[in-house]
């Protein structure tokens, strides 16, 4: 049996891929569910669900008050990089690397355990690895 899609996941990714296509420019008025209730012929509840998908994934900021309307944030893009970050701070990114040791907390002397201005943090547990 074949997967039928719902209404409003067909409804949220038309309006995904017009947002990612620019035919809702960045920073834009996002469409009120009235206007997109009556483009697709959709009751407003599968309207709003689309809508709220679409604000969980960060692609519309939602009104703050009735005064306000939701826009269309602007999609975050990779830099375009010739080299990575790796190959040009490898060296100095090894010298600043944390080390974290897992260590048994009977080993730890009483003085440094009870002391709050060390150098190290450790980790106790009551269960042995």
């Amino acid at each position: 049996m074949a997967f039928k899609q719902t209404k409003w996941r067909t409804v949220y990714e038309t309006l995904k891929k017009r947002i990612i296509d620019g035919t809702y420019p960045s920073k834009s008025e996002f469409p009120t569910n009235k206007e997109i209730g009556e483009e697709f012929n959709l009751h407003t509840v599968s309207v709003q669900t689309a809508v709220t998908e679409l604000i969980r994934e960060g692609l519309v900021t939602p009104a703050q008050n009735r005064a306000t309307r939701r826009r269309v944030r602007s999609i975050p893009t990779r830099s375009k990089r010739s080299i990575f970050f790796s190959e040009v701070h490898d060296q100095k990114a090894s010298k600043n690397a944390l080390a974290l040791n897992i260590v048994d907390a009977a080993t730890i002397p009483d003085t440094i355990r009870n002391s709050v201005h060390h150098k190290q943090c450790f980790i106790t547990t009551k269960n042995s690895f």
